[in-house]
C-alpha cells in the first residue's frame, strides 16, 4: 500500500474450537529478497546483480489475546530504494500456552517496493562468454508486478568494465561483484536511454576487450534497476548458439484436459523448413506427422485430439528442420520443445460425502455415515486421528487418485543426426530435456513420519477395508476415547480404476474440560510447575474440584484445587510437582469433577536419567563343593539398577555386560543396528531382558524381528543399505554387515523379507565384479554370497588370480572361507594353508570400521567353519580376555567379536559328545534359595533387587566340570555422573545465545524465551587427516524444548552467516536431545552446529553434559561438563 502500513489480524484456537484467551503471543517479521518471475519470460532475471540484499527480521507483536482470541497487527514498512526485486515478508506467530510451550503459525506475503519491474535476458553463450569485438544483444523488458508489459517509460542503461582477475584481491567471486561498481578499476564504458515497449527491446553494444561487464538499467531515475554481468574474452564464440540455442518454446491453451477434448499446442513459425510433431506417453510413440504451414504465418497452433491412451501425461514434441543454406537466422539446422499434456479420465474420479455430528463427546459412541455421489459400490477404509497429531506433519490425507494418475516420466528416448551437421552446430539440445515424474517423491516427503514419543494416547481408530451396499452407502460406528480436541475423519475408496478420498474435522469437547501442561520428559530431582486449565461450557457449573493423582516417581505437597464458575469461560490452577531421583515411567493425571460433570486428563511421562550409564562385572572361580560370596553393587538411581548372576562352565569373558552396552548403544547406523542384535543370535542366554524375567528367548526374538524391520529403513532402491536412514548413498560395508546378519537370521528360521532379502542378494551379484572397492569389502562380499548359497565363482576367481598376494591374513581366511562354502574345498585348503592369523593393530574411523581385534573375530569364524580346533580355542581365549577387560571397544569391534565366539561356543555344543553337568543354589539377600542343576553352558539368574547386599554361590559335588565360574554383572546409571571438561584430540566450545546473537547465561531463563544453542567443533590437529563418523551429542534440560526449523521451514538469523553450518551427513532431533553425526574432512579444522530452544516449563532442571565423539575412536573425544539451569515464569 501506498502508507507501507502492513496489516495482520492473528487468531488462535484450542483444538476443540474455543479461542484460545488471554495467551500470551509474540510475532517475528522477516523480510528477504524474491526475485520476480514472470511466466511469458522465464529466461529474464528481474533483479540486479550487484545488490546482496540481507533479510530483515524484527519483533512486531507482543502481548496477549483478546477474549476472542485475536490480536490485531499493524506495521510500517521500510522504505527500500535499493532492494534488488521484490521481497517476501514472512511472518512467523507463536502463541504459548499457559505451560509455555509455543504453538506457530506461519504466513508469506508478498511486499512490492516497485511499481514496475526492469528484466535482462542474458545472452546464451556456447562457451559461457562473449567474443571481443562481437556486437552483443541484450534484450531489456518493463513489466507491471502482474507480468503486463509495460510502453512508453524511459529505460536508462549504462555499461560498466572491470578487470578480470578478481581473485588478487578477493577471495570471493561473489565478494568482487558486489563491490564491482566501486572498485578501483571498474569504468563506465556505455551509456544510453531506450523506450520500453510491448516487447523485449535489445540493448546492443560491442565489448571492445577483455573484462568483466556489467549492463544495468534502470526505470526512470528512481524505479527499479536490474543488473547482470558478462564476461567477454578475444577467443570466444559467437553470441547466438549454447547449450539451449535449439529449444523452441511451445505453450498449450489449457493446463487440463478431459478425453474427448482437443488441446492447442502453439510455437513460432518458422518462414522455412519442415515440422515435425509427435505425442508421446511413457515410453510409447502415440503418433507422429509433418505439418505445413501457410505463407506469412507467424506462430503455428496445432490441434491434438485428447484420448483415452494420453492419461494421465502425454507429451507433445515438435521439431523444426531449416534448410542447410538458410542465412535469414542464426538459429541452429534443428530447434526442438517438448510440452506436457495433463490429461484426466472423468470416469477415474468418485466422490465421497461423509456425515457424523458436528460435535462429539468423550468416552461416547458415535456414527459416520459414507456415501458415494454417484450412487455406485465402492470398497473405502475409513480413519478418525487427532487433528494435533496430522498438524505435526503437516499430514495431507491420502489421494489414490493422485497416486496413480501422478505426472508420467517421458520415457521415449529421441535422436538425430542435425546436431553434427558440419557448420550448423550450435548446441544439443536433445540433451537438455529431463521431463516429469516429480509428483511421487513430492508426496512421499509430505507424508514421512516424524519420531515421536507417544507421551500420551493419541485418537487414532482405522476401520477397513469396508464395503458399501448397492447404492454406495455405509455406516461405520467408532467409541471417542477420552479425549478433548479435535479430529479429521478420513475415507478413502477405491473400486476398480476409480479413486475417491474425503475428509472432516469436528471438535470434541464436553460441559466440564481440562488440559495439563507438561514437559515431554523429566530427569531425577527436577522440580516444575503444572499448569492446569478448566474450561467450563455450561453456565452456572458452581464448585468444580481440580485433583492430581501421581503414579511413578513423582511426588507433589498439594493435590486439590478448587475453582468455580458462574458462567461459561476457563480458570487456572497450578499444582508444583518434583522427580525423586529416581527414574521409571510415571503417569499425571489431572481430574475435574462439578455441577455433576467430570473430565480427566492423563499423561504418561518418563524420567530419565541424563548421566552415561555404568557397567561393572566380577568372576569368582568355585570348584565342586565350594561356595564364594558376591555383594551386588547399587551404585545408580533407583529403577536403573540391572544385575544378573551367570554361573559357567568356562571363564564368563563380560559377554553379559558387552552386550547389553550394544543393546542400550545411544545411535542406531546401519552398523550399530546391526551390532546390537547380530550377537543375539548365539548368545541367547547371556542377554538380560529386564522386563521379562525367565523370558529370554522371546526378549532376543522380539529384538530380532524389530531389527529386520528396522532394516527396511536403511534399504535404497538399488538394494543396498545407507548408513543413515533417508541417505541416498550406499554404506557398502553396512550393506555387507546387515546382509550377513539377514543370512544368519534366516538360517535360523527367523522371518526375513523375500523382498528386502532378494534386492540385496541382488545389489551383491552386481557389484561382485567391482574392482574400485576397498578390497576388505569386496572379500567379505564374495564369502556372504558363497554363505547365501549363491556363490560368485567369477570374482571369487577374480580375487584369486590378482589380488591373493596383496591380502592380510583375514581376508585370505574369508576368500578361503567362501571356496569351502562354495564346495571347492581343494582351492579352499590351498588359500587357507598360506592364510595366517596376524592382525594388524589399527583402528578405522570409517569404511570397515575395523580394528585388529574385529579382524581376529573374522578369523575365529572361519576356524570354526573350517573346524580348526585347536587354533579356535586359542583365538577364543585371546578375545576372551579382551572382553573381560575394562577397555573400550567400537560397536563394530565388540559386536563381531560377540559374534565370532557366540558362533564357537555353538559349533562346541554340537560337537560335544559328554553330557556336562552344572549344578548348585543361589543364596539371594532376601533368604531365597534359589537350586540349578542343567546341562547348559551355564546357568543366568536376573536379580531385580537386593542391591548393595550380598549373596552366596554355592556348587555342588554332582558337577562334572573341575571349577565353575561365577559372574556378577551390573549396570546402572548414577544420578550426577562425574563429568568435568575434557578433549582429547577434539575441540568442543558451547555458547548461549539470545535471537539476535547475543550470549546469554543458560542458568536463568525466563518462560517463553527463545534462544540458540551454538556448538564449535574443532579438529586441533597438524595433520591433515580424515575423521569420520563423528557424534556430537547435547541432551537438554526438562524445561527446554527443541524449536525444530526444520518443520516450519524457517531461514537461519542472518548473523550466522559467517558460520560453517549444515555440515552433518545425519541429524537426530528428539524430545529430550539433538543429535548431530557429521566426517572432519581433511582440511576442516572447524564446524558450526546450532539449534533452536524455547524456555518452556518453569522449574529447575539439570543440563546434561555435551559429548563430541569419534564413534569408531575412543581416541577422539571432547566433553563439555553440564550444570544446574533454572525456568522463571514471565
Amino acid at each position: 500500500a501506498a502508507d507501507r502500513q502492513l496489516k495482520a489480524e492473528l487468531q488462535s484456537n484450542y483444538l476443540f474450537g474455543n479461542p484460545a484467551a488471554g495467551l500470551d503471543a509474540e510475532v517475528k517479521i522477516t523480510l528477504k529478497k524474491q526475485p520476480k518471475t514472470f511466466p511469458k519470460y522465464k529466461t529474464y532475471l528481474f533483479s540486479n546483480e550487484t545488490v546482496d540484499f540481507k533479510p530483515v527480521e524484527q519483533n512486531i507483536y507482543q502481548g496477549k489475546l483478546s477474549d476472542e482470541g485475536k490480536a490485531q497487527i499493524q506495521w510500517t514498512l521500510p522504505s527500500f530504494e535499493s532492494a534488488p526485486s521484490a521481497l517476501l515478508a514472512q511472518l512467523e506467530a507463536k502463541v504459548f500456552e499457559k505451560g509455555g510451550r509455543p504453538n506457530m503459525g506461519y504466513a508469506s506475503i508478498p511486499v512490492e517496493p516497485y511499481d514496475y519491474y526492469v528484466g535482462l535476458q542474458k545472452p546464451d553463450f556456447e562457451y559461457g562468454y562473449a567474443r571481443v569485438g562481437a556486437e552483443l544483444p541484450v534484450p531489456a523488458v518493463l513489466v507491471n508486478p502482474q507480468g503486463a508489459t509495460v510502453a512508453g517509460r524511459p529505460l536508462n542503461y549504462r555499461i560498466y568494465k572491470g578487470l578480470s582477475y578478481w581473485w588478487w584481491e578477493f577471495d570471493e567471486e561473489d565478494d568482487y561483484l558486489l563491490r564491482f561498481k566501486s572498485h578501483a578499476s571498474t569504468e563506465q564504458v556505455e551509456a544510453g536511454t531506450l523506450v520500453s515497449q510491448n516487447a523485449p527491446v535489445p540493448i546492443r553494444f560491442t565489448p571492445a576487450e577483455r573484462g568483466i561487464y556489467l549492463v544495468e538499467v534502470q526505470d526512470g531515475s528512481s524505479g527499479h534497476t536490474a543488473g547482470i554481468f558478462l564476461s567477454a574474452y578475444p577467443w570466444g564464440e559467437s553470441g547466438a548458439g549454447g547449450k539451449d540455442a535449439g529449444v523452441l518454446s511451445l505453450k498449450t491453451d489449457k493446463e487440463r484436459y478431459f478425453i474427448g477434448e482437443q488441446a492447442q499446442v502453439s510455437f513460432p513459425a518458422p518462414r522455412e523448413g519442415s515440422v515435425l510433431v509427435s505425442v508421446e506417453r511413457g515410453q510409447r510413440l502415440l503418433s507422429a506427422r509433418w505439418v505445413s504451414r501457410d505463407a506469412g504465418q507467424e506462430e503455428l497452433t496445432i490441434p491434438i485430439p485428447v484420448t483415452e491412451q494420453m492419461a494421465p501425461t502425454a507429451y507433445v514434441t515438435v521439431s523444426i528442420i531449416q534448410p542447410h543454406g538458410q542465412s535469414a537466422n542464426d538459429r541452429p539446422i534443428r530447434t526442438y520443445g517438448v510440452v506436457p499434456l495433463n490429461v484426466e479420465d472423468r470416469s477415474t474420479r468418485q466422490e465421497i460425502e461423509i456425515k457424523l455430528p458436528a460435535e462429539l463427546r468423550a468416552k461416547e459412541k458415535f456414527t459416520v455415515d459414507i456415501a458415494t455421489a454417484d450412487g455406485q459400490p465402492t470398497q473405502f477404509t475409513i480413519a478418525v486421528v487427532d487433528e494435533g497429531l496430522l498438524d505435526l506433519t503437516r499430514f495431507a490425507t491420502p489421494d489414490p487418485w493422485k497416486h496413480f494418475f501422478r505426472k508420467l516420466r517421458l520415457g521415449v528416448k529421441t535422436f538425430d543426426l542435425f546436431s553434427e551437421v558440419i557448420g550448423v552446430n550450435k548446441g544439443d539440445v536433445l540433451n537438455v530435456f529431463s521431463i516429469g515424474g516429480d509428483m511421487d517423491e513430492a508426496y512421499r516427503q509430505s507424508q514421512m513420519e516424524s519420531s515421536k514419543k507417544k507421551r500420551f494416547k493419541p485418537v487414532s481408530m482405522f476401520r477397513g477395508p469396508l464395503q458399501t451396499d448397492g447404492k454406495g452407502k455405509a455406516s461405520v460406528e467408532f467409541e471417542m476415547p477420552n479425549y478433548v480436541g479435535s479430529v479429521r475423519v478420513m475415507v478413502v475408496a477405491a473400486k476398480g480404476n476409480c479413486y475417491a478420498n474425503a475428509q472432516k474435522t469436528v471438535p470434541v469437547k464436553t460441559e466440564l474440560m481440562v488440559l495439563s501442561s507438561l514437559p515431554r520428559v523429566l530427569g531425577p530431582g527436577d522440580k516444575f510447575t503444572l499448569p492446569v486449565t478448566v474450561f467450563a461450557m455450561k453456565e452456572n457449573l458452581g464448585k468444580v474440584d481440580v485433583t492430581l493423582a501421581l503414579e511413578g516417581p513423582l511426588v507433589a505437597e498439594r493435590r486439590k484445587e478448587t475453582v468455580e464458575f458462574s458462567t461459561v469461560g476457563e480458570k487456572d490452577v497450578f499444582f508444583q510437582v518434583n522427580a525423586d531421583e529416581a527414574v521409571g515411567q510415571a503417569k499425571v493425571t489431572v481430574k475435574a469433577q462439578g455441577g455433576g460433570f467430570s473430565s480427566d486428563a492423563e499423561t504418561d511421562i518418563l524420567v530419565r536419567p541424563s548421566s552415561p550409564r555404568i557397567y561393572d562385572s566380577e568372576e569368582k572361580v568355585v570348584e565342586p563343593g565350594s561356595r564364594v560370596t558376591f555383594t551386588i553393587p547399587g551404585r545408580g538411581i533407583p529403577g536403573t539398577n540391572h544385575a544378573a548372576l551367570s554361573v559357567r562352565r568356562r571363564p564368563g569373558m563380560n559377554l553379559s555386560n558387552r552386550l547389553m552396552n550394544l543393546v542400550r548403544y545411544p545411535y542406531g547406523c546401519i552398523e550399530q543396528t546391526t551390532s546390537a542384535v547380530f550377537p543375539q543370535l548365539y548368545l541367547a542366554d547371556v542377554f538380560r531382558d529386564d522386563r521379562k524375567v525367565g523370558k529370554v528367548k522371546e526378549a532376543v526374538d522380539r529384538n530380532i524381528n524389530l531389527a529386520i524391520r528396522r532394516l527396511r529403513g536403511f534399504q535404497l532402491p538399488s538394494g543396498a543399505f545407507s548408513y543413515w536412514p533417508g541417505n541416498r548413498e550406499p554404506s557398502e560395508w553396512g550393506t555387507n554387515y546387515a546382509g550377513h546378519f539377514m543370512i544368519e537370521a534366516k538360517k535360523l528360521g527367523y522371518n526375513v523379507p523375500d523382498d528386502l532379502y532378494i534386492n540385496w542378494l541382488r545389489y551383491q551379484q552386481s557389484m561382485a565384479l567391482n574392482t574400485q572397492k576397498d578390497l576388505m569389502v569386496r572379500v567379505y562380499r564374495v564369502y556372504l554370497l558363497a554363505l547365501a548359497g549363491e556363490p560368485a565363482m567369477g570374482a571369487m576367481n577374480l580375487l584369486k588370480e590378482n589380488n591373493l598376494k596383496h591380502m592380510s591374513d583375514t581376508q585370505k581366511w574369508l576368500l578361503a572361507g567362501a571356496y569351502q562354502l562354495a564346495g571347492v574345498e581343494s582351492v579352499a585348503g590351498q588359500i587357507a594353508k598360506n592364510a595366517g592369523k596376524q592382525v594388524g593393530d589399527y583402528w578405522e574411523f570409517g569404511g570397515t570400521y575395523g580394528s585388529g581385534l574385529r579382524d581376529k573375530a573374522m578369523i575365529l569364524e572361519m576356524q570354526v567353519l573350517f573346524e580348526n580346533w585347536s587354533a579356535a580355542d586359542q583365538i577364543c581365549n585371546e578375545l576372551g580376555e579382551s572382553l573381560s577387560s575394562e577397555t573400550w571397544y567400537s560397536t563394530q569391534t565388540t559386536g563381531y567379536m560377540l559374534l565370532a565366539v557366540g558362533k564357537y561356543f555353538r559349533a562346541l555344543d554340537g560337537k560335544s559328545d559328554s553330557t556336562p553337568r552344572l549344578a548348585g543354589s543361589v543364596l539371594l539377600p532376601d533368604g531365597r534359595k534359589v537350586p540349578f542343576d542343567t546341562q547348559e553352558r551355564a546357568f543366568e539368574l536376573p536379580l531385580l533387587d537386593g542391591f548393595g547386599q550380598t549373596l552366596t554361590v554355592e556348587i555342588d559335588r554332582q558337577t562334572t566340570s573341575a571349577r565353575a565360574f561365577a559372574v556378577l554383572s551390573w549396570d546402572g546409571v548414577p544420578l550426577r555422573g562425574d563429568v568435568a571438561d575434557s578433549e582429547k584430540n577434539l575441540s568442543l566450545k558451547v555458547e548461549w545465545l539470545d535471537d539476535d546473537g547475543m550470549p546469554l547465561d543458560p542458568a536463568r531463563l525466563t518462560q517463553g524465551s527463545t534462544f540458540w544453542g551454538h556448538f564449535i567443533v574443532g579438529n586441533p590437529a597438524t595433520t591433515y587427516s580424515k575423521i569420520e563418523e563423528v557424534a556430537l551429542v547435547q541432551v537438554l534440560p526438562s524445561g527446554w524444548e527443541v524449536e525444530n526449523i526444520r518443520l516450519s521451514g524457517a531461514d537461519m538469523p542472518s548473523w550466522m552467516s559467517r558460520w560453517k553450518l549444515n555440515r552433518e551427513e545425519y541429524l537426530d532431533i528428539r524430545d529430550d536431545r539433538v543429535m548431530w553425526f557429521f566426517d572432519f574432512s581433511p582440511r576442516e579444522k572447524q564446524l558450526d552446529f546450532v539449534v533452536k530452544l524455547n524456555a518452556v516449563t518453569v522449574g529447575e532442571f539439570h543440563l546434561p553434559p555435551t559429548v563430541l565423539e569419534a564413534m569408531y575412536n575412543d581416541n577422539y573425544k571432547a566433553v563439555k561438563a553440564g550444570k544446574d539451569v533454572e525456568v522463571v515464569g514471565k
